[in-house]
């Protein structure tokens, strides 16, 4: 009937299946990439592996096979929705419930399909279609192209990936399958929650043009918190927490069920603010207060240079001429009232001590 997008795999069409009397998304091979096996071997194991999956989350596949011209298809459910990516380039970062609500249908789809031993192995918000069902907005995951069938209780089955090969979208790959290594549910669970964190702040922990540059800083780096991208939303350490293991290195350090990792973040968006300590400073947004004192209880003025923590090579001028200038006015005000005294009353003057010149890596970095 009509084309309705395109991949590095395959074209999908909308189309209508005359046995089933109902309009279904067809999605052929490539011509270009029929006559690759692997890839043509790939293709036929999204077929078997979607056709596993029997999920409210999961697009279905009705019927797979090749037509009369020798190409490979795909007939799966034809649903009217919206790609996550549009979603999330349309309004940056989601609400938290909303974000919340996506990322746990997304998890429950993950589940069932690590039940069933497969490994999506390429969740990304262009392969999470968002639909309206009823008025309820619903998750449905597409494209299992280069999904990993693994016996959950067992050894991965030998599969048609050759060692040290890596297929994934570097933005979401996971420590191990951007290292080429063994792939499990937690490869997906990285991904879901690379995913989460980009809902919640609108971009994603590591990002990078060069691909090279990006599979290094999910192997080595530290992920940011969700704090350092979006301070203005108030990310509680517990969610902190949370994010930080499902984006841990190690497959064994993160959740072992996306549903699990799902049901923490909400957990500790919920949990109450915790109170501050007496000890604690306040933080910097809290003005000090400040006790007035007598003037004439002040035998001593020291003026020390604010810290300033984002300049660097010491205390700016503008510090620096306010603190004198406050040394002046403060100094006057003490002679002011010394001379209101008596004139038999001895009258010691004020001592004070000026903040101390700037030294010479300061003038060097000034000037």
């Amino acid at each position: 009937i009509e084309r309705l997008g395109a991949g590095a795999m395959g074209t999908v069409y909308l189309a209508r299946h005359e046995a089933l009397q109902r309009q279904v998304a067809m999605k052929f091979l490539q011509e270009e990439l029929a006559g690759n096996r692997e890839i043509a071997a790939r293709f036929a194991r999204e077929a078997m592996a979607a056709a596993r999956l029997q999920h409210r989350n999961v697009i279905t596949v009705y019927d797979s096979g090749t037509d009369d011209e020798g190409r490979c298809f795909l007939a799966m459910e034809y649903v009217d929705g919206e790609l996550l990516r549009g979603v999330m380039e349309r309004g940056g970062a989601l609400p938290r419930e909303r974000a919340l609500a996506l990322a746990g249908q997304v998890a429950a789809a993950l589940d069932h399909a690590h039940a069933l031993g497969i490994v999506h192995r390429d969740v990304k918000p262009e392969n999470v279609l968002v639909v309206d069902v009823e008025g309820v907005e619903t998750v449905k995951v597409i494209d299992f192209g280069i999904a990993k069938v693994f016996q959950p209780d067992g050894p991965s089955a030998p599969g048609l990936t050759r060692s040290g090969i890596v297929l994934g979208t570097p933005e979401y790959m996971a420590p191990e399958q951007a290292a080429g290594g063994e792939v499990g549910p937690c490869t997906d669970i990285y991904a879901l929650a690379v995913m989460t964190y980009e809902m919640l702040v609108g971009s994603r922990p590591f990002d990078s043009d060069d691909v090279m540059a990006l599979l290094m800083a999910h192997l080595n780096a530290p992920p940011p918190t969700l704090s350092a991208r979006r301070p203005d939303l108030a990310f509680g350490p517990e969610v902190e927490a949370v994010m930080a293991r499902a984006l841990a290195k190690s497959p064994a350090d993160r959740p072992q069920r996306a549903s699990d990792f799902v049901d923490q973040l909400t957990a500790a968006f919920e949990a109450p603010p915790a109170e501050r300590t007496p000890t604690e400073p306040a933080p910097p947004d809290e003005p000090a207060v400040v006790e007035a004192v007598p003037a004439a209880a002040v035998p001593v003025v020291e003026a020390v240079p604010a810290v300033e923590p984002a300049t660097v090579g010491g205390p700016s001028r503008r510090v620096r001429l306010g603190v004198g200038a406050a040394v002046v006015a403060l100094t006057l005000g003490l002679l002011a009232l010394s001379g209101r005294r008596r004139p038999d009353e001895a009258t010691p003057p004020p001592t004070v001590v000026a903040a101390g010149r700037p030294s010479a890596a300061q003038r060097g970095a000034e000037a």
